[in-house]
């Protein structure tokens, strides 16, 4: 599995801390995903979750990492849920959790024109 060593977390993202996440995540995310999901066969395996919300971080055997919003169906969703975002690097997977960090206002003391917080189309 790839070194996820390079992850930035910061609050409210996390690592995975406790047995019932570790076992249980992976278990809720193979449960949603459906053949037509980016993610189906990508090999990726959870690495961390966000407090605040049904948001888990996974990195995937190509290098690539995704932020997931669990549904928490019974079934797999589609092609669209559950919702993905994925990053080609680390760099801009940090740059994507302190923007969110911000976002929710986990971040007091920031510059409002930090180029990370410019989101490209």
């Amino acid at each position: 599995m790839v070194d996820a060593s390079d992850v930035a977390f910061v609050a409210p993202w996390r690592p995975l801390e406790h047995d019932v996440e570790r076992e249980g995540l992976p278990r809720q995310l193979a449960k949603e995903l459906s053949p037509d999901h980016p993610l189906w066969s990508a090999g990726c395996e959870v690495i961390g979750r966000a407090d605040s919300n049904d948001d888990i971080l996974t990195v995937c055997k190509d290098g690539r990492f995704a932020i997931v919003h669990l549904t928490w169906g019974q079934g797999p969703g589609n092609a669209e849920y559950p919702h993905t975002v994925i990053y080609n690097s680390a760099n801009e997977l940090n740059d994507a959790l302190w923007r969110d960090a911000v976002w929710q206002g986990f971040v007091d003391d920031f510059d409002p024109n930090d180029p990370r917080l410019q989101v490209s189309a």
